[in-house]
């Protein structure tokens, strides 16, 4: 594996392992999604969020 190819297998184990320390699953899967997203796409992962989150809102 090179590259971001192994990003989604670090991604499940560290998943695993926040969840099983105690915290929340919901904040698990924001943070680690923002996190990984920001490692893979960079900024315009908070732009997404940010047009993904006023889209929800419109509904």
């Amino acid at each position: 594996m090179s590259g971001l190819e192994g990003l989604g297998l670090i991604m499940l184990i560290m998943m695993i392992g926040v969840i099983f320390v105690g915290f929340p699953i919901s904040f698990t899967l924001l943070i680690l999604a923002l996190v990984f997203g920001y490692v893979g796409l960079g900024q315009t992962v908070f732009d997404l969020a940010y047009l993904q989150t006023i889209g929800l809102m419109k509904m």
